[in-house]
């Protein structure tokens, strides 16, 4: 009676257990979908799936996950190299090196959203507008809508950057830009690049050293493309 009482008990406890693991690990799962879930929603208020898959077309690596390693620093990006457009007949060709990028990465929170400002990318100063970040381990992707302008031209941009993040620098940076809006729709006029179509850069050493501020170093280098990576034309025909 004894023996029959103790597997009796032991089978309640065991019971007992495995429903305690079911139920943390069902926890666990709704707590991981309900993450990409908002993620989800963010990343398709920034850019939706068919301009996401206009940047996978040129070669953009989107690093997924709801783990992103925190990231937080100036950083200086150069040579930036231009890999591939889709921009129509673009002046631009692959391996031209555009001036010098900054940027600014901050304010990074749980809900994925994270802060972006950056020098000489879609025009001299860009801000992002709304932002997220995906990733896990090391790996990143980093998700703007920026607004842009030039005179009186008005511009947004979906920009994307992918990298890893190791010991206080950010390696194997790729970004890429895809104009979604416009105030100028006549494309022999507008100073930006034509509706939907885009660019991919690499940072061709590699490594986007990490730095004290831009506000100086951002006013050195080369004027030759005077407004980024959004716009169409280089100086002498603007």
């Amino acid at each position: 009676m004894k023996k029959l009482f103790f597997i009796c008990s032991l089978g309640s406890l065991l019971s007992m257990l495995f429903y305690a693991c079911g139920k943390d690990d069902a926890q666990k799962i709704n707590e991981n979908l309900a993450k990409e879930e908002v993620l989800e929603k963010k990343i398709q208020e920034i850019i939706p799936d068919q301009y996401l898959d206009s940047l996978r077309k040129l070669g953009l690596e989107i690093n997924s996950g709801t783990n992103p390693v925190i990231i937080d620093g100036f950083f200086k990006f150069s040579p930036v190299e231009l890999v591939k457009t889709s921009v129509p007949n673009d002046q631009i060709q692959p391996g031209y090196v555009f001036n010098d990028g900054y940027l600014h990465i901050f304010n990074q929170k749980e809900d994925f959203t994270i802060q972006l400002i950056g020098k000489n990318f879609i025009s001299t100063v860009d801000t992002s507008a709304v932002t997220a970040i995906s990733g896990s381990g090391n790996k990143f992707t980093i998700y703007g809508k920026v607004n842009s302008e030039f005179e009186k031209e008005r511009a947004e941009f979906a920009m994307v950057f992918s990298g890893e993040y190791l010991d206080g620098v950010i390696i194997k940076y790729t970004l890429g830009i895809l104009c979604i809006k416009k105030n100028i729709t006549d494309e022999d006029k507008s100073r930006f690049i034509e509706l939907g179509s885009g660019r991919l850069v690499r940072e061709s050493d590699e490594i986007a050293e990490r730095i004290n501020g831009f506000d100086q170093q951002a006013k050195t280098g080369r004027k030759i493309f005077p407004a980024g990576l959004g716009t169409a034309k280089l100086l002498q025909d603007l």
